[in-house]
């Protein structure tokens, strides 16, 4: 028993957890700026290290645009089973998967961030290769 505990002693709860500045970022696509928020795990990390940076992205089942980077990023896949349009996740370690569809999936992802906008991302993204800008969103931008 613990001597220290009393039955009417009140719990706190915990303070909430300032969010990092950079926890949010940017992505462009055709002209339009997507807000997204960034997962809290060491792939964002090290992807947000990479940004600025823009990729090329091909489509693939006309659900999502992918692109295979040059370095290999720290991943912790799970079988998300359930995509939400605005997921951004890698496959493997080295794919950037950009999610402009809902669907189900038997793959596994890490996540590295869900855009919080996606109202004309179908539109931007478009049919074939697209050109996605990433960037860190400062935090006065909020």
């Amino acid at each position: 028993m613990l001597s220290s505990c009393k039955k009417d002693m009140k719990i706190q709860p915990p303070a909430p957890v300032p969010q990092k500045a950079d926890s949010m970022f940017v992505l462009v696509i055709q002209g339009d700026t997507f807000n997204a928020t960034m997962s809290d795990n060491a792939t964002a990390e090290a992807f947000a290290e990479m940004m600025p940076l823009t990729l090329t992205m091909s489509d693939l089942n006309a659900n999502e645009k992918y692109h295979y980077i040059d370095q290999q990023l720290p991943s912790k896949p799970v079988a998300v089973k359930t995509i939400q349009t605005g997921d951004i996740m890698l496959y493997g370690t080295s794919c950037i998967v950009l999610f402009y569809k809902d669907l189900t999936t038997p793959y596994e992802y890490t996540k590295i961030g869900h855009i919080t906008n996606t109202a004309r991302l179908m539109e931007a993204v478009g049919a074939g290769n697209v050109d996605v800008a990433f960037d860190v969103k400062a935090k006065e931008e909020e």
